[in-house]
């Protein structure tokens, strides 16, 4: 993992404490409509984040 990291030429991976990360998101262009429907039954959303990035967020 660490030869991964270091040896990536465009710098995509951190290594942060034990765990390994992409630097960037990974984007693919797709020819296609998508459509969301809309539930108004939805009382609640969750998202998922380390506690620590809420100040962010919020």
């Amino acid at each position: 993992m660490r030869a991964l990291v270091s040896l990536d030429p465009k710098g995509g991976f951190e290594i942060r404490s034990n765990k390994i990360r992409a630097r960037y998101g990974h984007n693919v262009a797709l020819n296609i409509d998508i459509e969301y429907a809309e539930d108004s039954n939805v009382k609640t959303l969750y998202h998922g984040t380390l506690h620590e990035n809420l100040k962010k967020i919020f």
